[in-house]
Formats: C-alpha cells, structure tokens, sequence
C-alpha cells in the first residue's frame, strides 16, 4: 500500500512538471521569429513581355540575360507562415548579383487584403559583385495580409535567393 501512494506522488509530480515544461515551451515558442529562404527563381515577371530575357537557373536564381540595357522587373511571392497579427515588424533580405557596373533595387511591400500598399521600402545596389539588401518593414501586419518582393533587374543582374523575417 505504501508502495503504490509513493508510486502515485512521484507519477502525479511528473505529470505535472512534464505539463509545466511543455506549456512553458510552447508560450516562448509563439514569439519566436519565423524565418523562411527562397531560392530567386520563385521570382517571375508580371508579363511575357518582361519575362522574355529572364532565365531561372538550375542553382536556383533568376538572371536578367538581355544584350541590351533593358530592366526587366520581377516579383517574388512569399507565403507568410505567421497567419497572425505581427508584433512586430518584418523584414526581407535579398540576395542579388551584379555583372555590370548597374543599380537593382527592390522594394519589400505588405498589402492591406484589398491589395492597397499598407507599407513599403526599398534599397539598392551599386556596381559589380554580390551584395544583401537589408530592408524593413516600419509598420505591424495584421494576419492574411500578403508581403510580396519587386526588383528592377538590369541587363546581367540576378536575384539569388530571399529571406523573411516576421515576428
């Protein structure tokens, strides 16, 4: 009999701070940050036109290949995977690579769910190499808001991959 009481206690006792850890565990969990890479050929042109001298790579990448000094512009989707009201801002890190002497720029933009801009920021690269353009967010989101990516490519420029952030 006094076996199982004991039995009884320490089962009890480890139940109960099994339940402690696991809640304590998932309370933190719900302010972690969210982070999510995509490669740049998730990146498209918004017509046939634009996207006509645009290539995705087998490494991953969308390249600008035109002779001539056109831009060609991309959008790059992103799935937001925190469906819930942000707590703070997100941010984007693109990934892009220069041949020439050019500028790209991209703007990072969160849409309100009527498709009107609820927010926006952009950054550019100057001249020949790889470079990450840091860009945040100044606003919070509500949830089932969409983000999306825009970048003017010029000729010899490509978009390596895409980093969000969100909180």
């Amino acid at each position: 009999m006094k076996f199982n009481k004991n039995f009884v206690r320490s089962t009890k006792a480890f139940v109960g701070a099994a339940t402690l850890i696991s809640a304590t565990a998932f309370a933190t969990s719900a302010y972690a940050s969210q982070q999510i890479v995509y490669p740049g050929s998730n990146c498209d042109a918004p017509s046939q036109v634009q996207g006509a001298n645009l290539i995705k790579t087998s490494s991953g990448t969308v390249l600008n290949t035109s002779a001539s000094a056109t831009i060609n512009y991309v959008v790059c989707p992103i799935v937001r995977d925190n469906v819930n009201d942000s707590i703070s801002a997100p941010s984007a890190s693109i990934r892009v690579r220069n041949t020439k002497n050019t500028t790209t720029t991209c703007w990072f933009e969160a849409l309100d769910r009527d498709g009107a801009y609820h927010d926006i920021n952009s950054k550019s690269f100057t001249g020949v190499g790889t470079s990450t353009l840091g860009i945040p967010l100044t606003k919070l989101t509500k949830g089932g808001t969409p983000y999306q990516i825009e970048c003017s490519l010029p000729s010899g420029s490509s978009i390596l991959n895409y980093l969000i952030v969100e909180q």
